[in-house]
């Protein structure tokens, strides 16, 4: 899917979860109307889709539906093929130490890049493999500690007997999911009195659902995985992205340069997809506009469903743009990288409007809109969060 397909699936998350599927609570007016005259501009205000941008992106993706308020994923841990030397070596060392031995076996080559010398193992001993020095025609070398280390292949024999296998382990990743709830609706007194239309009632709804995704966004952001139980009472928080984030985390120290930009799209597009989707704060994007990175623009100053998208292209790879002007005055100076390869919402109780929850003996009726979903995440290293764009504090 290229670039702007995928935008457009990413706006069309506000067609799915927005009100054109909810119909608005219906009242017959007659007679003289005595409203008060009244402005909805915050309202509409709020309902752009640019505050809330994190939870567009959620619904354009796949959700994952769970049957358990505690979901929880196995993801393989993958060994990687590159380590480093715990020592440093002379030319004639045949027993060498390394961070990590597990990753090797016997009749691995590998390489040190740092001398070009290949090396042939004939055992391991946790962290310690005996080796023969310079195979493959190459000549052994003195080595420096922490030069880096590569597994090659493992050698075989025609008509050889099969190796050990290396076996992998599994991380446990879980969350919770979290009900949301919003409320609106309208007193007897302001419908007998006609001071509030249908056309008002409308428009609470519409803010209800409003505020409801901005719940949303924010646990799915800034949220922390938590169970508490007192009393009898459960309350169950979803972890969010930026806790989920833990090692891939880059500190800008105030301002970026063009280096501090190729530096970033190196370190964070090393795992995971290299298509990577950055949700940038309004004082990070202040800075980046003003590193003249116009020429990179394969989509320049694109307007779709009033979202101003830049498609940007690097020898690292591909990434969309967008400015989230929800992340402000503390959260301006981030730039938040998401891997859609490796994200989607989990969904426990899919969203439900329930009409007129409000007991007969209460004074008016009352609307919910009430769910209850978590964030799915796996793959850390493939997201990434940037702190510290801007030294700049939006007021």
């Amino acid at each position: 899917m290229n670039l702007l397909k995928y935008l457009l699936c990413l706006v069309s998350g506000l067609a799915v979860f927005g009100v054109s599927h909810i119909g608005g609570t219906l009242q017959v007016e007659s007679g003289n109307q005595d409203r008060r005259v009244g402005t909805w501009r915050t309202a509409i205000m709020e309902l752009d889709p640019q505050r809330k941008l994190f939870m567009q992106l959620m619904l354009s993706l796949k959700s994952k539906s769970t049957s358990d308020p505690e979901f929880k994923l196995f993801e393989r841990e993958h060994r990687s093929q590159w380590t480093q030397l715990n020592e440093a070596l002379d030319s004639s060392e045949t027993a060498i130490d390394v961070d990590d031995g597990t990753m090797f076996r016997a009749d691995d080559v590998i390489l040190v890049p740092s001398t070009d010398e290949k090396m042939l193992v004939a055992s391991v001993s946790g962290n310690t493999l005996t080796v023969t020095r310079g195979v493959l025609g190459t000549t052994a070398a003195t080595a420096s500690d922490n030069a880096w280390v590569l597994k090659l292949f493992t050698r075989k024999e025609e008509n050889s007997r099969a190796n050990s296998p290396i076996t992998t382990d599994y991380n446990t990743i879980s969350n919770f999911t979290q009900i949301f709830e919003e409320v609106y609706g309208i007193s007897r007194t302001n419908k007998q009195t006609k001071k509030r239309g249908p056309s008002d009632l409308a428009e609470e709804q519409r803010h209800a659902l409003d505020s409801y995704k901005r719940q949303m966004e924010h646990a799915f952001l800034w949220g922390s995985k938590r169970l508490e139980v007192s009393g009898g009472d459960t309350y169950r928080y979803t972890g969010g992205f930026d806790e989920f984030v833990t090692s891939n985390r880059l500190d800008a120290e105030g301002g970026l340069g063009w280096g501090d930009f190729g530096w970033i799209t190196n370190q964070t597009t090393r795992y995971g997809g290299t298509k990577k989707i950055w949700l940038v704060g309004r004082d990070a994007r202040q800075q980046l506009d003003g590193l003249g990175l116009d020429y990179l623009r394969i989509k320049s100053d694109e307007n779709i469903l009033g979202m101003a998208v830049d498609g940007i292209r690097t020898s690292f790879g591909e990434f969309m743009m967008v400015t989230h002007h929800g992340l402000d005055k503390g959260h301006a100076d981030r730039i938040l990288i998401v891997d859609p390869l490796h994200i989607a919402m989990a969904t426990l109780m899919k969203m439900q409007h329930n009409k007129n929850i409000q007991e007969n003996d209460r004074d008016g009726e009352k609307h919910q809109f009430l769910g209850e979903a978590g964030l799915w995440l796996d793959t850390e290293e493939a997201h990434a969060v940037i702190t510290g764009v801007s030294d700049v504090v939006t007021g």
